[in-house]
C-alpha cells in the first residue's frame, strides 16, 4: 500500500507561526509518519518547542527499519525524548518552552497516532469519524463527565486550559488510537487553530477531494476566515491510501470497410508492401462486394441524420449545380409533346380550310 499525502499552514491573526508540521515517508513509499506539534510560549519559545518535537520524530523515523515491530511503544518514546530536549532548552534559555503533539504512523498494517494537548487525529472512513484523539485538557474532562456536548468545546471558555504538553513539569504520557487498514480511508492532523473553525463533515470532504493540497490549502484558508483577525495559528495534514491512476485506452479500431472512429488516427497500409513472397503488391482499388453493401446500407441509414458540425463562417457562395441527366431528358420530352400538338392543330387548320374551299367550288 502506498500513501498520499499533503499539508498545509497558516499563521492566522498571530504575530508569529508557532504551529509546525512535517510529512515523511520510507524509501518505498509504503510507510508514511506524520508529526505536528502546536507550540506554547512566548518570544519564540513555543516555536522553538515544535521544531525540537518535529525534529525529533524526523530522526526517529530515519534511524529505524520499517515497518516498526511496536508502534505505540516506539511513539510513545519519540514523545519521550523531544519532551527531554525541549526542557534541556529550556534549562539553557532559562526559558519556559512547551509544544503540543500530534504523531501518526501509517502502513499497511493501519494506522497509529499518539497525541498530547490538544492537536488531534482523526481517523474517516466512508466520510464519517471512526476514531479521534482525547484531548488534554479542561473541557475534555467536561465532555467526559456528560457536562459539555462535544460539539460545544470549540467555543467553551475553557478550551484553551491544557492539562499535559511536551516540555514542562507534567509527565510525558502520550494517548495512543489505532485502525486496522480496513477501518479507515484517511487520516488528519491539525492543530486547535483548525478544529474549532472546521467542522468533520468539511474534514471529511477535504480528504475525498481529487487534489489533496488543494483541499489542505482551502482547509487552512477558511479556518483563517473564520478565526477573524485574533485567529489561532492553523495547520493540518492529510493521508490517505494512493489512488489508482486513471489509464487512457484507445479505443477499438474500425473494422474493415468501415470508417474510422472519431479522434483516431486513420490507418493505411503501405502502397507497395512486400507480400509474403517477397514481391511487391499493390492494395485494391475496389472494395469487396461485402464491404461495398455494409458501406450502402450505412449510407442509407445516415441519409436522413442531422449535420451537428460548426457552419462556415463567412457564408461561401455556392457553385450552380447542374441539373440532373433525367430531368434534362424529361424536359426535352415535355417540349417535344407540345410542339407535335402544335404541328397536329395547323395541320387540321389547314385540312380544313382546303376542305371548305373544295366543297364551295363544287
Amino acid at each position: 500500500m502506498k500513501w498520499q499525502s499533503a499539508q498545509a499552514e497558516n499563521i492566522g491573526g498571530r504575530e508569529e507561526q508557532q504551529d509546525r508540521v512535517h510529512i515523511m515517508s520510507d524509501s518505498t513509499g509504503g510507510t508514511l509518519m506524520i508529526a505536528l506539534a502546536d507550540g506554547m510560549g512566548r518570544h519564540g519559545e513555543g516555536a522553538r518547542a515544535a521544531e525540537i518535537l518535529v525534529e525529533t520524530a524526523r530522526q526517529g523515523f530515519a534511524a529505524v527499519q520499517h515497518p516498526v515491530a511496536a508502534v505505540p511503544d516506539w511513539l510513545s518514546g519519540l514523545c519521550a525524548t523531544a519532551h527531554e530536549r525541549i526542557n534541556a532548552e529550556a534549562r539553557r534559555s532559562g526559558s519556559d518552552p512547551r509544544t503540543t503533539c500530534a504523531l501518526a504512523y501509517l502502513d499497511g498494517r493501519g494506522g497509529v497516532g499518539a497525541s498530547i494537548g490538544d492537536s488531534r487525529i482523526y481517523f474517516f472512513r466512508n466520510g464519517t469519524v471512526v476514531r479521534r484523539s482525547r484531548d488534554d485538557s479542561v473541557v475534555q474532562i467536561l465532555v467526559d463527565l456528560g457536562e459539555v456536548a462535544e460539539s460545544d468545546m470549540a467555543v467553551h471558555p475553557d478550551q484553551n486550559r491544557l492539562l499535559r504538553s511536551v516540555g514542562g513539569g507534567s509527565p510525558c504520557a502520550p494517548t495512543t488510537i489505532a485502525a486496522t487498514a480496513a477501518e479507515f480511508d484517511g487520516v488528519l492532523l491539525c492543530s486547535d487553530g483548525l478544529w474549532t473553525a472546521i467542522t468533520s463533515s468539511e474534514m471529511a470532504s477535504a480528504l475525498g477531494g481529487d487534489d489533496l493540497a488543494l483541499a489542505a490549502d482551502k482547509l487552512v484558508r477558511l479556518a483563517q476566515e473564520r478565526g477573524g483577525s485574533d485567529g489561532d495559528n492553523v495547520s493540518v495534514a492529510l493521508a490517505r491510501p494512493a489512488r489508482p491512476t486513471p489509464q487512457l485506452t484507445a479505443p477499438p479500431a474500425a473494422g474493415p470497410g468501415e470508417p474510422p472512429v472519431p479522434g483516431t488516427p486513420r490507418a493505411s497500409a503501405a502502397p507497395n508492401a512486400p507480400s509474403a513472397g517477397g514481391a511487391a503488391t499493390s492494395a485494391p482499388t475496389t472494395p469487396p462486394e461485402s464491404d461495398r453493401a455494409r458501406q450502402s446500407a450505412r449510407r442509407d441509414t445516415t441519409r436522413g441524420m442531422i449535420d451537428r458540425r460548426a457552419p462556415v463562417w463567412p457564408p461561401q457562395a455556392q457553385a450552380p449545380t447542374r441539373p440532373r441527366r433525367r430531368h434534362q431528358r424529361r424536359l426535352r420530352l415535355r417540349t417535344m409533346d407540345w410542339f407535335t400538338a402544335l404541328m397536329l392543330v395547323l395541320i387540321a387548320l389547314v385540312l380544313g380550310v382546303a376542305a371548305v374551299a373544295y366543297l364551295g367550288s363544287g
